[in-house]
């Protein structure tokens, strides 16, 4: 019989065991649901791999291979089938008709009275009509003081940009694996595989996503979900930017709403609170909560939003800045301690209100799961609506975002935050602190200007998919053709496939186009050496600099012997050895030139 961890079993899989132990429940239904017994046996996996064996050779089978080099090869075949980078990689700029940050910022500050106006965006997905209600301030300000229990969750753009992925590479799995027979089954593996892709995405922790789509199944059209699919608000509007998505990124997305909720469900505004926060508005709202029993759910980076929020009565519960997903249960279970014994000592007869910045996908999951076993509350995940009041610490609030990036100024004069960070930082101009420690437009000029299929062929050339990633690269640098970056990677990748007049070509237009390019000279050094011509390959690596850890070292001790400059190299081992250490390699070609010399 398979060996059932408990732990892990229970870690993962606690609302779907109900009170069978963990192997029985395997053994009577997660098995064929393609459920992980213990973390190093995955029976999809072994379906796939050693179909014809029984399960103990299969988990032998497993052991020796081991389960990640495994998953990671069956990654490698379904991206190798994937044919549009489009639902996979793309930008937020993608869906802004005004792309340069610099000209939508002036754009989008001629209509600011207008960012948190009160609207309605309806669009269609599939054969459903649906509807995104942005509700004015106001309305929120009395939900807020009604005192009344209520639930406000977000479903976060980076939940659905995830979910996006899956429901490209789900068809897939199908198609090449017939054994992975049901969606349940498909959608399962194609989870793994993406945690293969994006191994420190915290949305793939096992059963996670599943457990979402159980809440949203059972209780879908039952209550208020706030949906985000973009990040900050912006003039003009639209369910995903100023412009709209490419069709094939549009049904990816998509497709989750049409799978969960009714024809004509109507979802709350998942930025409003960004959108409050960014006019000031959201200061009506702190006021609405300022005497009542506030509980926010954070990581330690926000424990003082009480103080500088000025309320009166509130309380912090800390969680961890990563790896909530994997511990969920335990965390959902001390939040309603901690909340029954702020509730024994509230003097307040009003519920309280629940604030989260926990990351959108946990939020949802902790807010819908809490109104269950705490329903005398109102639940509101916030999200980085708060960050603009914790500006003096960049881990907390993350003045990188774009919403920040692009409007900062504008933000922070709303909510005259300026004479808040005079006072906080003891200075006497804090606009031009931050501005010089933050905002100067360094980091929006630093943004890259190329499309998802450079992404997406970087991560080709991450699974030794060169050939497909040859393609995507091609794509991209026909719609971006002066991009040093995507001459780079074609310069890596024609010459890792044999291509190297390509490869030379690529290289050198990755240098016309940006000559401090270390790593296109060392691509194109390499492919002189290649050619063994030594004396081009001597000439250029010199260029790259003195800085010996930039330079293939061993490579160029054989091109100053094949010139007859056997002295040379040494020299130049010499250097390398004080520079970088006494490594082996450095050591024995050393040995090696004194020998021949001495001969």
């Amino acid at each position: 019989m398979m060996f059932v961890d408990d732990v892990f079993y229970r870690q993962h899989y606690k609302l779907l065991s109900g009170p069978l132990t963990p192997g029985e429940h395997y053994e009577r239904d997660g098995r064929s649901k393609g459920l992980m017994p213990n973390a190093a046996f995955d029976p999809l996996v072994a379906a796939i791999c050693y179909p014809d064996l029984d399960e103990e050779s299969q988990a032998r089978g497993i052991a020796e291979a081991g389960l990640d080099a495994l998953l990671k090869s069956i990654a490698r075949d379904v991206l190798a089938c994937v044919e549009d980078a489009d639902a996979f990689f793309w930008r937020f700029s993608d869906t802004q008709i005004e792309k340069d940050h610099f000209k939508r910022n002036r754009s989008t500050l001629r209509q600011w009275d207008k960012v948190d106006a009160a609207g309605t965006i309806s669009f269609a997905a599939g054969d459903k009509k649906f509807q995104l209600r942005k509700r004015a301030p106001d309305d929120l300000c009395e939900i807020i003081a009604s005192g009344k229990a209520c639930l406000f969750p977000r479903l976060p753009h980076g939940f659905l940009d995830m979910i996006a992925r899956l429901n490209v590479i789900s068809p897939i799995i199908g198609r090449l694996w017939p054994i992975v027979d049901t969606e349940e089954k498909a959608q399962r593996l194609g989870l793994r595989i993406l945690k293969q892709v994006f191994p420190n995405h915290p949305l793939f922790t096992e059963n996670f996503v599943e457990e979402v789509e159980s809440i949203l199944l059972e209780n879908g059209g039952t209550f208020s979900v706030c949906l985000a699919l973009k990040a900050h608000p912006e003039i003009p509007d639209g369910l995903f930017g100023s412009a709209p998505p490419t069709q094939r990124r549009f049904e990816a997305t998509t497709a989750f709403l049409i799978k969960h909720f009714p024809d004509g469900f109507v979802f709350e505004d998942g930025i409003a609170w960004k959108r409050y926060a960014s006019t000031g508005s959201i200061r009506r709202l702190i006021d609405a909560m300022r005497d009542r029993t506030v509980i926010l759910i954070a990581n330690s980076g926000f424990a003082d939003l009480g103080r500088r929020w000025g309320l009166r009565d509130f309380h912090h519960f800390e969680i961890p800045p990563w790896d909530s997903l994997a511990i969920r249960h335990r965390i959902l279970d001390e939040v309603c301690e901690f909340m029954a014994s702020v509730r024994a000592e509230s003097r307040s007869t009003e519920v309280p209100i629940v604030l989260t910045q926990a990351g959108g996908s946990f939020a949802f999951w902790l807010l819908f799961h809490l109104s269950q076993r705490c329903p005398d509350a109102a639940y509101f995940d916030i999200g980085q609506a708060i960050n603009i009041w914790f500006l003096d610490d960049a881990e907390a609030g993350k003045p990188d975002m774009l919403w920040l990036q692009d409007f900062w100024e504008k933000i922070l004069e709303s909510n005259d935050l300026f004479s808040f960070y005079d006072e906080l930082l003891g200075v006497s101009d804090s606009r031009d602190v931050l501005r010089q420690r933050f905002f100067d437009g360094t980091y929006l000029k630093s943004l890259p200007k190329f499309d998802g299929n450079l992404d997406f062929a970087n991560l080709l050339n991450r699974f030794e998919l060169y050939e497909r990633a040859v393609v995507f690269a091609e794509r991209s640098r026909e719609t971006a053709p002066d991009l040093s970056r995507t001459h780079v990677l074609l310069a890596r990748l024609y010459r890792r496939i044999g291509n190297l007049p390509e490869a030379k070509l690529s290289a050198e237009r990755a240098i016309h186009l940006d000559d401090s390019l270390i790593v296109a000279k060392q691509i194109y050094a390499a492919i002189l050496f290649d050619e063994r011509r030594f004396e081009e390959f001597i000439d250029l690596t010199s260029r790259i600099g003195d800085d010996l850890s930039r330079v293939p070292v061993i490579q160029l001790t054989i091109a100053y012997e094949k010139t007859g400059r056997a002295d040379r190299a040494i020299a130049v081992l010499t250097e390398a050895m004080r520079q970088l250490g006494e490594k082996p390699q450095f050591t024995n070609r050393l040995n090696q030139l004194v020998k021949k010399q001495g001969a």
